[in-house]
């Protein structure tokens, strides 16, 4: 057993922190680069090699915007999905700061850590971004009932990316 401390790290949500014995904490993902290296410096143990970070990867989401030039022919372009900015920016200091202060980290698929705990759609099933939320919402509760009241949509993907990454390295 190499690593006695698991964190999720949901770079639009939350940051969760797990034990071996299941203990776990979590927060709302800081506003600013500033206060997200204030709470992992807090976080981080004197010696960073008892942890690991799940770390939800990033996926770019764009929109197709079609318009015409000047000289009447349609021009099709990509457009940053509204929001996606800062998100993408959170992404980027989160394994900087990862990587600075040599925590061992791991980027993994939206669909992997979701397969693991039976939370992916199933065919031909369409779910709204909100129901997708409550399903990892509700999974999170069922795994950590004390807690239930303080997990919110912006901690459960943290929370479940905690645990992921602690039954991956058993």
């Amino acid at each position: 057993m190499k690593y006695r401390i698991f964190w999720g790290i949901d770079p639009g949500g939350g940051i969760a922190t797990i034990t071996w014995q299941r203990d776990i904490e979590s927060w709302v993902m800081p506003k600013t680069t500033a206060q997200l290296v204030e709470l992992i410096e807090f976080l981080a143990p004197a010696d960073p090699s008892y942890v690991h970070a799940t770390v939800e990867d990033v996926r770019l989401f764009t929109r197709n915007v079609q318009r015409r030039c000047n000289c009447g022919r349609r021009i099709y372009e990509s457009k940053l999905h509204k929001g996606m900015t800062n998100f993408l920016k959170s992404a980027g200091a989160t394994i900087g700061i990862l990587s600075a202060l040599k925590i061992a980290h791991e980027e993994i698929a939206p669909r992997t850590w979701q397969t693991a705990f039976g939370l992916v759609a199933k065919r031909g099933e369409r779910l709204t971004t909100t129901e997708k939320k409550n399903r990892n919402r509700e999974k999170a509760r069922k795994l950590w009932p004390k807690h239930a009241d303080g997990i919110s949509h912006a901690v459960a993907d943290a929370m479940l990316l905690a645990e992921y990454g602690r039954m991956s390295h058993r």
